[in-house]
């Protein structure tokens, strides 16, 4: 009976790893666990029931007294969850270092005001930057003995942000004031309380940094790389040739792609407007070898899909960071220096302007809604910029009057 349902938990674990789309190596690996930890289980726990067998395994491993197979780990797991549930199942994994409001009443205004900016169309990103200010503001508010936001002062926002001053960058104050409004607004409080905010922020506007003639000559080589992954090198196309933001890429579907008529078209995260870009070919030819000899089979309609067990979406866009880089280190470029996807949305603005290309052009490719953000890349254009600088008066040899 009892090794009935060590079989029965270990069957079910399959059948999860079915569902989820592993690929036949994936299966091979689990079926060489599974064969490790019931060979583990007679001859170091005869007498123990399964679920007390796992459970002693883990904790073994844990503490160091044994050497745990990370399979193996992630199985024994799963195995617990059916005993005590009857069924196995994957949990999501949530990062503890998240801040939340510490006192009861602050939780429930908390949560709802984040439900306010998703139903008022905020971008995932903006919810949660507007989520850690407004937690850390609510902490402070519980430390400064307000339980109720009716309470809130002038006085707590003034400290609040004295506070945020000796930690915070001067340019990311901004992004706390608009996260402190944003909840001022939705708590409906008083229009001194909004006043009381910093005003006349300063913006960053740093130099932005592109590729050099050497490393964009090398980047544009790399798309005839066989050894390189058609993964790779369609990522790396979509930004090195559209600009596309590396979440749109993570978030592209496949009927984003009109192969007809060579477009691509989606609603971009950051500003929630529709892009429609042309399919130039190398980019589609990249997208076309990797959907049709490299993509796994797969329900989802992501264009690119995880590569390890189970097949699934890209949680976060530092996936396409990883692609960038490892073809940078492939190539022996940008080393010491900054790398990524948006290195490469700079580019394409960069060679666009050198290209006489006009900023509206430029301002709809890059998918802005506000014209004036893409003058900052007017900073990438050396030789216009040369072309603007006046000789100082005082070589002439005459001093103004």
């Amino acid at each position: 009976m009892e090794n009935q349902k060590l079989t029965e938990a270990i069957e079910d674990v399959r059948r999860l790893n079915e569902e989820q789309n592993f690929r036949d190596i994936m299966f091979k690996v689990y079926r060489a666990s599974a064969k490790r930890i019931v060979l583990r289980i007679e001859n170091t726990y005869p007498f123990k029931t399964p679920q007390e067998a796992c459970q002693s395994i883990l904790h073994d491993g844990s503490s160091g007294t044994i050497r745990l197979n990370p399979v193996d780990r992630v199985q024994l797991g799963l195995m617990v969850r059916y005993f005590e549930t009857g069924h196995a199942f994957r949990t999501q994994r949530i990062s503890k270092n998240k801040n939340c409001p510490r006192h009861e009443p602050f939780k429930k205004c908390h949560s709802d005001f984040l439900n306010w900016l998703y139903e008022n169309g905020k971008s995932r990103y903006t919810i949660e930057s507007y989520r850690n200010v407004t937690a850390q503001f609510l902490n402070h508010l519980s430390d400064k003995g307000c339980r109720v936001h009716s309470d809130i002062h002038t006085r707590h926002i003034n400290s609040f942000f004295k506070g945020l001053t000796a930690n915070w960058a001067v340019t990311s104050i901004r992004v706390a004031s608009s996260a402190i409004r944003s909840f001022l607004t939705y708590l409906e409080a008083a229009p001194i309380l909004t006043h009381a905010l910093p005003k006349h922020c300063p913006k960053h506007f740093p130099i932005i940094p592109v590729l050099s003639n050497e490393e964009d000559l090398l980047l544009s080589a790399y798309f005839q790389d066989g050894t390189a992954s058609y993964k790779s090198k369609g990522m790396i196309a979509l930004c090195y040739f559209l600009g596309i933001r590396a979440v749109d890429i993570i978030n592209l579907q496949l009927q984003d792609i009109d192969w007809n008529k060579d477009i691509i078209s989606f609603f971009q995260s950051k500003t929630g407007e529709t892009v429609v870009l042309p399919l130039v070919p190398v980019v589609g030819n990249c997208l076309a070898h990797y959907i049709t000899e490299e993509r796994p089979e797969s329900p989802f309609q992501n264009v690119f899909l995880r590569e390890i067990a189970p097949i699934r979406p890209f949680s976060e866009h530092s996936a396409v960071y990883c692609h960038v880089a490892r073809a940078f280190k492939k190539l022996h470029i940008r080393k010491h220096q900054r790398q990524g996807s948006h290195l490469l949305r700079h580019n394409l603005a960069m060679k666009q302007i050198s290209c006489g290309t006009s900023i509206g052009t430029i301002s709809t490719l890059l998918g802005h809604s506000n014209i004036g953000t893409t003058n900052i890349y007017l900073s990438t254009d050396y030789e216009g910029m040369r072309q603007c600088c006046i000789e100082p008066i005082y070589r002439s040899g005459r001093m103004p009057r």
